[in-house]
């Protein structure tokens, strides 16, 4: 197991489940290609990393965040597991997830 997956279950199981449901849709490339992309923007501005994961920060308000910048721009399924990453305050793990699920696709796609 690769030593990134081996840190954070919590990660793989989100980023599993993620994979999962593309899967089930036909989607794994496209989503994974997005949480790629994502985990970059995530990485080039420590500014939203800080934001997503400062526990002093409400849910609402990380929601209205979201919302303004990634509706509409995601798709549908990143946006709900954001949603679920929020309501769970797990948001600050998003770019562990989104290496993880790099990692899972590598792995299913050979």
């Amino acid at each position: 197991m690769p030593q990134s997956m081996k840190q954070s279950g919590a990660s793989v199981q989100y980023a599993r489940a993620l994979l999962d449901l593309a899967n089930e849709k036909n989607q794994a490339e496209a989503i994974g290609q997005e949480m790629a992309e994502l985990g970059k923007i995530i990485e080039s501005n420590k500014s939203l990393a800080s934001f997503l994961g400062d526990p002093g920060i409400s849910s609402a308000d990380r929601t209205e965040m979201l919302n303004k910048v990634f509706k509409g721009k995601v798709s549908p399924l990143v946006m709900n597991l954001m949603g679920v990453l929020n309501s769970k305050r797990r948001l600050g793990r998003l770019h562990a997830i989104t290496d993880a699920d790099q990692e899972l696709l590598d792995e299913q796609l050979g």
